[in-house]
């Protein structure tokens, strides 16, 4: 029988294998797919499956990845060298069992010390001690727990205490000067960010690593051990709110304020206190409680974006996650898959996975949307159907491409934080809040696509200046968003009511908004295409309202995208009338060029001619920076 190729969702369907493995094979060079559809997809012929059989039988036998992998690429590779790597395994093993007696000695150290022990308290001696030691393991180096060793035994209970004491407070008076809505550029919040930074160079002696190690644990298991410790110790709630303060006690401004802040917190990484790394000062980070390391506030204080963090990511996962924004907003996103970052920024009236997942998700809205028109105008246009290749959506193909994709949902959408004041919005929020996903994940470059609204938005960010953007994306809008520019739509397409053409933005968005103030109760029948979208899509028209006043009126400044130098793409459906106009946005953006494909503004994010354009730019720009990816 003729073996048919696979696709890689195929391919993890048939093995059980999860997608997210199969691409880490690929980025590995274990197990590269050897063929490709027309369209770029990347297939996976009968000899990748032999081979990924041998790669399972491997790893049955207890190989590493990359063992396996110079055992399959290395037809020498002897027996003998076979035997030498399971002596180190065994090695391991041993080191471990003696560390698991160090363990032992300790408790039974703690034990004999104490007058008393109740079988409660031993238990919890040995849970505390077991989850921070594996904590320990799992996210320091060696040389950082030597580090660390050393340092316990030089400090005392004394010293530690009073470091514990320090954070506590200090996370205390910041929140409450945060829930009182105190400006971060007044005197008492800098005063009090001062004082942050001067404890995180204590704590840490400024090492960049032990730095990323606290934000990887307080990232990855903070609930537990706020949960073990208490919520006193947990700064992850006012992260967003000290970054905005240090970024004003620096002079930072909207404009500038990457490209002005970053490469300072850099330098104090690489250089430490001082100008060099100290490890021992990372003790003032733990208290020494006799049965191991005992976490304290400034594990929270050291998964702050503020000093220029850049974590490496230990794997891929869907999420959902959350972050605590600039300004307190909660903003919630996904993130999958492994290779170049690439942030996906969604439209109005839609979350994230429904303009890049999969079409069907979205159908069920569109289903409501249609039947509600029909209902009001006794007709409506029928339902879009992408091609089916196209409809398992962008962020799919994306990781197919061998991309990590992550996908906000902007505020006031989704599952994220939904302010019901227009001034949540207003002064670029939307792209501050990826500056600070950006900060948050601690990217070093990131590609950037946005879709209408969320073009908008990454119009923003390149006028704030961002650095870690390599390159954008500019989907489903034109010229209009332009400073001074007016909308221009064909004489047939419909308008709100009152408008005269041309108009203005802000007068489009003024005159939506108030159709969405009139949009009355649930009970009520729907009467405006406002109230439509409404209801279809289960959004509060006040925070639509606040949307479109805070986010959408604003035009876009000239000035600053003149100055942008990464590569830009301006891309649009042949069939989306309104955004055909985009000379202007092609004169203003000097590295920027424009493109089209099949489908509407409805339908293009699911056209596979989209998501081509999509990969094909992107994978320019990851070739040219010299990421090591070759994509389809």
């Amino acid at each position: 029988m003729r073996f048919e190729p696979l696709k890689v969702g195929e391919l993890s369907q048939r093995t059980g294998l999860t997608v997210r493995t199969l691409h880490h094979y690929d980025a590995i060079g274990l197990l590269k797919p050897s063929l490709h559809t027309g369209a770029g997809y990347r297939l996976y012929s009968a000899s990748d499956v032999a081979r990924l059989q041998q790669v399972l039988s491997l790893r049955q036998l207890g190989f590493s990845l990359e063992e396996v992998k110079r055992c399959l690429d290395q037809p020498g590779f002897s027996p003998l060298e076979i035997v030498r790597i399971h002596l180190v395994r065994l090695r391991e093993q041993i080191e471990s069992q003696r560390k698991l007696c160090q363990r032992l000695e300790t408790v039974a150290s703690h034990l004999s010390a104490a007058e008393e022990v109740s079988a409660d308290e031993f238990l919890s001696t040995i849970k505390e001690m077991t989850m921070l030691d594996t904590l320990a393991e799992k996210y320091f180096t060696a040389e950082q727990m030597a580090a660390i060793k050393e340092g316990r035994a030089e400090a005392g209970p004394e010293k530690l205490n009073q470091m514990q004491e320090c954070w506590v407070e200090l996370i205390a008076l910041i929140r409450t000067e945060m829930e009182q809505g105190t400006d971060p550029a007044d005197p008492k919040v800098q005063a009090l960010a001062t004082r942050w930074q001067e404890l995180v160079n204590q704590s840490t002696g400024g090492d960049p690593g032990i730095k990323q190690a606290m934000k990887r644990i307080w990232e990855e298991r903070g609930d537990t051990l706020v949960a073990q410790f208490g919520a006193k110790y947990d700064s992850r709630p006012i992260w967003g709110y000290i970054e905005t303060a240090i970024l004003h006690g620096e002079g930072a401004t909207d404009t500038n304020r990457t490209e002005q802040t970053e490469p300072d917190h850099k330098a104090r990484d690489q250089k430490g206190a001082g100008g060099g790394v100290d490890r021992r000062g990372f003790m003032n980070c733990i208290a020494c409680a006799g049965t191991g390391l005992v976490w304290t506030a400034a594990g929270g204080v050291l998964g702050s974006q503020a000093f220029g963090q850049e974590a490496r990511r230990a794997g891929a996962t869907a999420g959902p996650f959350s972050f605590t924004s600039f300004d307190g907003k909660k903003i919630v996103y996904s993130d999958e898959g492994e290779g170049p970052a690439v942030i996906l920024l969604h439209g109005f009236g839609m979350g994230g996975q429904d303009n890049y997942g999969d079409f069907d998700r979205l159908l069920p809205k569109l289903e409501r949307q249609h039947a509600m028109i029909r209902e009001q105008m006794g007709a409506a246009p029928p339902l879009p159907a992408p091609p089916a290749e196209g409809r398992p959506g962008l962020a799919v193909r994306l990781r197919e491409a061998g991309a990590r994709v992550i996908v906000p949902d902007s505020r006031g959408f989704g599952a994220s934080d939904k302010p019901q004041n227009t001034a949540a919005y207003a002064d670029s929020a939307m792209a501050r809040d990826v500056i600070a996903l950006v900060r948050h994940l601690g990217l070093d470059a990131v590609d950037v696509l946005g879709y209408s609204m969320g073009s908008v938005t990454a119009a923003r960010l390149l006028a704030l200046g961002a650095r870690q953007v390599r390159s954008a994306i500019l989907a489903g809008v034109a010229q209009y968003i332009l400073e001074g520019e007016v909308v221009d739509l064909p004489e047939k397409y419909p308008v709100p009511e009152g408008l005269t053409r041309p108009f203005t933005m802000r007068a489009h968005a003024e005159a939506l908004a108030k159709s969405l103030d009139s949009v009355g109760t649930e009970a009520e029948k729907p009467k405006s295409a406002s109230a439509i979208l409404v209801r279809s899509t289960g959004g509060d028209p006040k925070v639509l309202a606040a949307v479109v006043r805070g986010a959408v009126a604003e035009q876009v400044p000239v000035e600053p995208l003149r100055q942008v130098k990464v590569p830009v793409l301006v891309l649009n459906g042949k069939g989306d009338l309104a955004n055909q106009s985009v000379a202007r946005l092609l004169e203003v953006i000097p590295n920027s060029r424009s493109a089209t494909c099949d489908g509407d503004h409805h339908t293009a994010p699911w056209q596979p001619s989209f998501q081509q354009a999509v990969v094909n730019f992107f994978s320019e720009q990851w070739r040219n920076s010299g990421t090591g990816f070759e994509i389809p």
